[in-house]
């Protein structure tokens, strides 16, 4: 039962407080945030771990600061979910954290990488901005992510920035992804606006 299990997550063994949270991610549990969110600050980068991993699966936006906070964790697995997770719970707060870690040319491409699938999954129209502005990023990879995210989640309004990007972008590899980006976002329009037209269905 979940108060049995929010009781574990304060156990003193740390092996009692990781298995609470790892079935607290297979049953997320609204009632489980506050216990899980004292579980980001123990001294047991696993149990921190699992605590990220299971407040995601909730989708509950009171995790969404405390999972910022962990992006500056010593434990890289703690970041890299803290990260998946903020892409879970796609809390449109999150935006802003989320931007500043990933043009910081200081973090590992990894976890940059990770930064942007979660800004790519945010709920809201504020994600496609922030994309567009780190499509200038050094890093060819960064770049090429930022693209592949941009023709997954993007509409046409930012067709023509993917073109000027096209224009001055020096990797080959880059300019391919442009071009496909910009042709699935042109498919998703054109598909939306056939469903627009179409004629509702008779009984």
């Amino acid at each position: 039962a979940v108060p049995d299990l929010v009781r574990a997550l304060r156990d003193d063994q740390v092996d009692v407080r990781i298995v609470a949270a790892a079935a607290l991610w297979r049953l997320p549990d609204a009632a489980a945030v506050p216990a899980l969110l004292d579980l980001l600050n123990d001294t047991d980068p696993t149990a921190r771990q699992w605590g990220a991993l299971a407040l995601g699966v909730t989708g509950d936006t009171r995790a969404t600061e405390a999972l910022l906070g962990l992006l500056n964790d010593t434990a890289e697995a703690v970041r890299l979910d803290a990260l998946r997770s903020l892409g879970r719970i796609a809390d449109p707060a999150a935006l802003t954290g989320l931007r500043d870690f990933i043009v910081d040319t200081t973090r590992l491409e990894e976890e940059r990488l990770e930064a942007i699938n979660a800004l790519a999954s945010l709920r809201g129209p504020d994600k496609m901005n922030a994309l567009i502005r780190l499509l200038d990023d050094p890093n060819a990879n960064i770049r090429l992510h930022i693209v592949n995210a941009l023709g997954q989640v993007g509409d046409a309004l930012v067709i023509p920035t993917l073109r000027r990007r096209r224009a001055a972008e020096t990797v080959a590899g880059v300019r391919t992804a442009i071009d496909e980006a910009i042709t699935a976002i042109e498919e998703r329009a054109r598909e939306r606006a056939q469903e627009a037209t179409a004629p509702a269905a008779t009984n």
